[in-house]
């Protein structure tokens, strides 16, 4: 009897694999592909596909675990594999009661995901998004308790070329001559 495989929630990423364990002898269940159904598979539905199957393989389910219930409807359930980063949706206490072995793989899916998520988090703790967010939002500074660092100042009057040219006017700004004329004129004014 060839060891039959229910695929409870299936990702593209692991078509090749399925065509290599039919290849190997083993029957394929495929159920619904999770972005067709996203609540895919039901309870009733994963406790039909468990029965009479030696493994159960598959990426996350949200709206359900893989539970003590589960494994013990499937006479001949070895192993429960994932193809995700963590098996918090398994039971692993009553896994390992039954004798279940128990594993996950990260696909390649999830490293690039985990990876930025990483940068995206790093970066929002080099340019203090947050404080910054929030000091707009407050209009004033940030507890001096909440960063260690002060924030830069952040102009809070928008300049238009017109106001640009009448302030340089009153300062006496000249490009040409550079900023020592603005110095010495009289007019100079912050």
């Amino acid at each position: 009897m060839s060891p039959r495989v229910f695929v409870f929630s299936p990702i593209d990423a692991a078509a090749e694999t399925y065509q290599n364990l039919q290849q190997r002898g083993c029957k394929i269940d495929v159920a619904p592909r999770p972005w067709a159904s996203p609540m895919a598979p039901t309870p009733e539905a994963l406790l039909a596909g468990a029965r009479d199957s030696d493994v159960l393989l598959g990426s996350m389910i949200y709206n359900t675990t893989v539970s003590r219930e589960v494994m013990q409807s499937a006479d001949r359930l070895r192993l429960v594999a994932k193809y995700s980063i963590g098996c918090e949706d398994v039971d692993v206490e009553a896994a390992t009661d039954l004798g279940i072995l128990v594993s996950y793989g990260p696909t390649e899916s999830n490293w690039g995901g985990v990876a930025e998520g990483t940068l995206a988090n790093m970066l929002v703790l080099l340019k203090k998004i947050r404080e910054r967010d929030r000091y707009l939002k407050t209009d004033g500074p940030v507890a001096r308790s909440e960063s260690r660092w002060p924030l830069c100042r952040v102009p809070r009057r928008r300049v238009s070329g017109a106001d640009y040219r009448d302030r340089r006017a009153r300062s006496g700004w000249d490009p040409r001559r550079g900023p020592a004329a603005a110095v010495a004129s009289a007019h100079y004014r912050l």
